[in-house]
């Protein structure tokens, strides 16, 4: 029985091939959350970050505060929204809109990533390669593609291209090297470190996540403090190391948008256990930056469409992430590259902070109110709806986001700049649901996006 008004972890790309991965069930909320981030605390860290960059004029310009507190709640009481959060607004005097769109990745694009992270290491066809006769196999880009149907029976989804290779290592470890093309993303990169050539296979089913969140649902993590002290590599060190592969691709405007610890969980048959912990590290989310400001970092992968005969070609957000381990890159997701072109506009007008926050507040309730309505008559399988929910904001975040150019085509978009809001919330099945409480935090999913420019709410899904 699936229950849609949980939040099931999202399935996380460990740079592997299209695999998607939802973890099963929520643990209940512990009483005491140590990974929890207040807005207080979360206030005192960006404070002191503030305090090492003076000048932050949007503040002035937005009439934005460096925290905000609110409540609200639907005419009922049970839908409750608590904003206790910092204010994250980039150091930057001014906002642009600007033209995006697809990046070609061909040949020379191909190239450019192989020697990035491999620097002269042979790719290898993993479909002919052999350990005894090694050259037979070699690749050289332009790699080979294959055509193959997402489902050979169901055609009408269409197709995929693949390349899938192997890259022996010196040390006697292995890489996957996988890129990927669909309707949705005209390419995808992924990387994966494995001991052997037995390990292939079941690297798929391992696959990277961030901590905060992954401990919210499985307590049985280690604490930070034992997590940090067990990595066997600074977070400082491991950034020189994704740093360093990423300037070498020379992507305009890329720079690093979230450093975060992660855990890598093996494959399993349901809700994972300790012994389902492969290996922890370090994330690295890059994103573009335009006028100082980046483009927010969220876990929200777009490309879908509301409706079968949508006009609209799905195309899913950029994305560069790379986890380091002490034994240096574990693996690489790199998805849909932008080309970032002219300027729109130079200086949109924006509305100030306090319109935004009522905008927020209302649609909170607006969009959440479906949580309550038992979906079961129709069909639908689900379990029975919520009894209550209360979202705890604790950062609310100013950058861009990419929506699409109704005027530019489906390969076309815009960066606009929007608002963002993070924190976590609690559901109440009722006493007579097994899951009773439920307390989920996705580090990185955005419970709403705002227009800054015209206060439209913006499904981060379809990217409009």
């Amino acid at each position: 029985m699936r229950r849609k008004n949980v939040t099931e972890k999202m399935g996380i790309l460990a740079g592997m091939g299209l695999l998607a991965w939802s973890m099963a069930g929520c643990a209940k909320a512990p009483e005491a959350l140590a990974v929890r981030v207040k807005g207080a605390e979360a206030l005192g860290a960006y404070q002191e970050a503030k305090d090492s960059h003076p000048g932050l004029s949007l503040y002035t310009a937005l009439a934005a505060p460096e925290a905000y507190q609110s409540e609200a709640s639907d005419s009922a009481g049970k839908l409750k929204v608590y904003t206790d959060a910092v204010v994250e607004l980039p150091e930057a005097s001014k906002v642009s809109t600007a033209y995006v769109s697809q990046q070609p990745f061909g040949q020379a694009e191909m190239e450019q990533f192989t020697k990035a992270f491999f620097d002269g290491a042979n790719v290898y066809d993993a479909g002919t390669y052999t350990e005894q006769d090694k050259e037979k196999s070699k690749a050289e880009a332009p790699f080979p593609f294959r055509e193959e149907l997402i489902d050979p029976f169901f055609p009408e989804l269409g197709s995929v291209n693949s390349f899938y290779g192997i890259v022996p290592m010196e040390d006697g470890t292995y890489y996957r090297y996988e890129m990927v093309r669909s309707n949705s993303t005209p390419m995808q990169v992924f990387i994966k470190k494995v001991n052997d050539l037995d390990d292939m296979e079941e690297s798929r089913r391992s696959l990277w996540t961030d901590y905060v969140s992954m401990k919210t649902l499985y307590p049985w993590l280690p604490d930070q403090e034992k997590l940090a002290s067990e990595i066997g590599i600074s977070m400082e060190d491991a950034k020189k190391v994704s740093d360093e592969k990423v300037s070498r691709l020379n992507l305009e405007g890329m720079e690093l948008a979230v450093s975060e610890y992660a855990v890598e969980i093996g494959g399993h048959g349901g809700k994972p256990k300790p012994e389902d912990l492969k290996n922890i590290g370090y994330c690295f989310h890059y994103t573009r930056k335009l006028n100082g400001i980046p483009i927010t970092y969220t876990t929200e992968r777009g490309g879908f469409t509301e409706h079968a005969d949508s006009e609209i070609k799905p195309w899913c957000y950029e994305a560069l992430d790379i986890y380091v381990t002490k034994d240096g890159i574990d693996a690489v997701s790199f998805r849909n590259p932008y080309e970032i072109g002219g300027i729109k506009d130079e200086n949109p007008g924006l509305m100030p902070f306090s319109e935004m926050m009522q905008i927020f507040e209302k649609m909170m309730i607006i969009q959440n109110e479906d949580i309550f309505t038992d979906q079961r008559a129709f069909g639908e399988d689900v379990g029975a709806p919520a009894k209550a929910r209360t979202y705890r904001v604790d950062r609310i975040v100013f950058g861009y986001s990419r929506i699409y150019d109704p005027k530019g085509g489906n390969s076309a978009g815009l960066l606009v700049p929007v608002w963002d809001f993070f924190g976590e919330y609690e559901t109440d099945f009722g006493e007579e649901e097994k899951e009773g409480k439920t307390l989920v935090r996705e580090e990185h999913h955005s419970f709403l996006t705002i227009n800054a420019v015209d206060g439209t709410v913006i499904d981060r899904k379809c990217g409009y």
